[in-house]
């Protein structure tokens, strides 16, 4: 899910090392390492519990992962966070809407529906949206 998150918010790089070293490195590492202890002519069963057994291990190893990746990101960051929140979640720079690309309002009352309404459907507008194609 870790590295899911990663490909929305633009950091596809990261996401594919997390890829790599989830699904390629840290089990085929955990998964030697439990079968080399297990006996020769041990049945298929127990082979296959150990197996089972290193992929989760593998996986604790991505928690205690994750934690020093979004440290070493902020770290090397040019842009230090300025929340918790912006830490954790380490959006890029650019993710998002420039601030003159966005409108919000909370009308309560009838009039201010209205008006808003209006306010969205300029905004829209001068935006491009809301004019029929020309087809040729």
């Amino acid at each position: 899910m870790f590295a899911i998150y990663l490909q929305t918010i633009g950091r596809t790089f990261l996401a594919n090392v997390i890829y790599v070293l989830s699904d390629i490195v840290f089990i085929i590492f955990c998964v030697q390492t439990r079968l080399s202890r297990v006996p020769a002519g041990i049945s298929d069963e127990i082979r296959s519990g150990v197996i089972f057994n290193g992929v989760s291990q593998a996986q604790l190893w991505m928690l205690v992962l994750i934690p020093i990746i979004i440290l070493l990101v902020n770290i090397y960051s040019s842009r230090r966070p300025e929340t918790f929140w912006d830490m954790i979640l380490m959006l890029p720079k650019e993710y998002g809407h420039r601030q003159d690309q966005k409108l919000a309002g909370s009308p309560r009352t009838a009039q201010e529906v209205v008006a808003f309404s209006q306010e969205a459907y300029d905004f829209c507008l001068s935006r491009g949206a809301g004019k029929r194609a020309q087809r040729h």
